[in-house]
Formats: structure tokens, C-alpha cells, sequence
């Protein structure tokens, strides 16, 4: 998973497989936990990169799993989730790969599978590496699907800068979706944040606006190869002076604008986006949106008539000059994501039941 998602995985692994035992671990790009569960629940996940089987085998060299069974039980194991033909390929992720022994295992993994030995890009990935705390086991690491839980097959149009589909994931299970949300995608791109929230359930009304054509009809298309051609609304909007009638959305999902490096000269100086302080929310709006790059353009302030949005920016070594989260007016909910990852500062959450929704 990337860093700053364990508290978002760890809900969605609650919410999706169950009862499950989570074990401690200060890897904070990793969720170890035991499931005895259908492993097809795992392939579900959606704020995960990748679900592995993990299984430990006593031995002091890597050469012991040639005489063990273990390694090609859990590689049919993993075979058994997909339909025939999903793998074509394997790598081996090991130490000392070039060894004689693991030259050996993967003639070995060949001979049994069928499958043709990739080491840049095969399909069923396995990993092996010492068990922690000791120098007498390994671990054996099996990847359960042919790409990155991650890899979106409905993503046709691939517009750079994209906002990674796991971090939208994890921000649209920050806006607690419901069947009755009026949902409202601010500077909307591909459309990776409205797939996303289709995928929780589809909402009463669902909204895309963007500045850029070309950004809407990658979304179109996006749309449509997710099956959902028609369900979403794009319109080509302005985000500063939406076309939206006051308390017609309660749910406004943004990923602010990447600047650099695509369209920015070499150099730009960090920016504070205009006027980022969070306007109060009316009739419930929950919002949320993710910053990933520091040196990303001006952002307006949206006028305080329109739909609010909490706004601001974050960097790869943490938040840029600006307003400190505590600064923001309650009830917000600030959402920061980085490419490398998503972290959330909030202050109490609105309270949707207490509110007056509008009609």
C-alpha cells in the first residue's frame, strides 16, 4: 500500500473480508493480518497496490525450497483464484537470484507451471526473503493477481498526473458514502475519483466538471469501459464559478490540479493556494480533496456563495506554507495526499443526522 494509506486499508480489510487478526508491524506501507476466508475476498481490496500469501518455510538457504512442496502449493494456490490463461509468466524476487540454487528453483517453478520465466515483468510475482528475527526460515510471498490490485482495468485513457486509484479510493471512503449523496467531482481529469465512488455504491446524482475537453472525454471514456456510461454528468465547469445552484450537492470530491511537470517551467517556486482556508459547510457538505505535487499551481478560493471546498497543498516533505489544519473552521475535513501516499487532519466531522439537508 503506499504510506499514510494502513488506516484506510485497514478499515476497507474490516469492511470487506471481516473478522480478521492484525498482527503489529512498523512497515508503514504494509498491513499484515491472518484470514481464513475465501482469498478471492482479498482481490476486492481497493486502497491495496497488491495482496500477497504469505507462509514461512524453516531452512537456512534459499536451496531448502527445492524439497519443499510449499512454494508450488501456493503458486497453485494463487493460480486457482483467476480463470485459465490469466498467467503467462513469472518472476522470481529473491536474494542472491543469481545463485546457482535459484537458477535451479526457477528452472524447477518452469518445469511444473508452464509458465515462462520473466524476470522484468512476469505476471505471477514471487517473493522470497528472510523471515524477521531470525536466521533460520524464509519467508514465501505470493502475489494473488496477475497486475497490482492497484492497475484499474477500466482506466482506457491514462492522463498524466492521474490521481492513483487507491488514494481515491481511500478519500472517497473519507466522505462515508451513502445512496442518497449528491456527489460533485471538482476538476474531475480522467474520472479516477468517480469510478471510485461508484464502486462503494452508486449515488443519488453523481456530477464531473473539468476546464479541459480533452480531460472530460478521457473521463467519458473511463466511464464508459467501467460501465457506466450515462451515470455520470460531466459538464465543463469553471471550479471557482460553478453552475451549480446552492445545496443541490452535499459531496464534493477534488484532486487538485499537478502543474509540474506537465505544463510549469523547470523551477517553479512552491505555491500557496489563494485563499485556502475551508469554508463552512451548509446543509452537511462533506468534502475532501488530494495535493500531490509541491509545487503545484494557484489554486482560487471558491466564492463563499458556491458549494465550499477545503482546500490546500502538500509536498513530499510535508505541508507547504499555508494555514495549519487546526486553522480551519469546524466542522472540515481536510484530506492531503501525496504520490506517495495520503494522510488525513480533521477536525469533528460534520454530523449529517443533525444537519438540515436540502431538498
Amino acid at each position: 500500500m503506499l504510506a499514510g494509506l494502513k488506516p484506510a486499508l485497514t478499515e476497507e480489510v474490516g469492511r470487506v473480508l471481516g473478522r480478521v487478526t492484525l498482527h503489529a508491524d512498523d512497515d508503514p506501507t504494509a498491513l499484515r493480518f491472518t484470514y481464513s476466508g475465501p482469498l478471492s475476498r482479498l482481490l476486492r481490496l481497493r486502497t491495496a497496490v497488491a495482496a500477497y500469501l504469505l507462509v514461512s518455510v524453516p531452512g537456512r538457504r534459499p536451496s531448502t525450497l527445492l524439497g519443499d512442496s510449499t512454494l508450488f502449493d501456493q503458486v497453485e494456490l494463487v493460480r486457482g483464484l483467476h480463470p485459465p490463461g490469466s498467467f503467462g509468466s513469472f518472476r522470481l524476487s529473491a536474494p542472491g537470484k543469481q545463485s546457482a540454487a535459484l537458477r535451479r528453483l526457477r528452472e524447477e517453478l518452469s518445469r511444473r507451471t508452464g509458465l515462462a520465466d520473466d524476470p522484468d515483468d512476469g505476471e505471477l510475482l514471487l517473493r522470497i526473503r528472510r523471515s524477521p528475527g531470525t536466521m533460520d526460515g524464509w519467508d514465501l510471498l505470493t502475489r494473488l493477481s496477475p497486475r497490482p490490485l492497484s492497475t484499474r482495468r477500466w482506466r482506457v485513457h491514462h492522463l498524466p498526473g492521474a490521481l492513483n486509484a487507491t488514494i481515491a479510493a481511500a478519500m472517497v471512503d473519507m466522505s462515508r458514502p451513502r445512496r442518497a449523496d449528491r456527489v460533485l467531482n471538482l476538476m474531475c481529469g480522467s474520472g479516477t475519483l468517480l469510478v471510485e465512488r461508484f464502486a462503494r455504491g452508486r449515488p443519488a446524482l453523481a456530477v464531473g466538471c473539468d476546464l479541459d475537453p480533452a480531460a472530460l472525454a478521457g473521463a467519458r471514456r473511463n466511464l464508459e469501459s467501467a460501465g457506466l456510461a450515462g451515470a455520470v454528468a460531466l459538464a465543463r465547469m469553471d471550479a471557482t464559478a460553478l453552475g451549480v445552484a446552492d445545496g443541490r450537492v452535499d459531496v464534493l470530491l477534488a484532486d487538485l490540479p499537478y502543474a509540474t511537470p506537465h505544463g510549469l517551467p523547470p523551477g517553479q517556486p512552491r505555491a500557496v493556494p489563494g485563499g485556502a482556508a475551508g469554508s463552512r459547510p451548509r446543509g452537511g457538505t462533506r468534502s475532501g480533496h488530494a495535493a500531490g505535487d509541491p509545487r503545484a499551481a494557484p489554486v482560487p478560493a471558491l466564492p463563499a456563495r458556491r458549494a465550499p471546498l477545503v482546500v490546500g497543498a502538500a509536498g513530499r516533505a510535508g505541508l507547504p506554507e499555508g494555514p495549519s489544519p487546526d486553522d480551519l473552521p469546524a466542522p472540515t475535513q481536510l484530506i492531503i495526499g501525496s504520490a506517495r501516499g495520503l494522510t488525513s487532519t480533521s477536525k469533528p466531522r460534520w454530523d449529517q443526522r443533525s444537519s438540515t439537508r436540502p431538498p
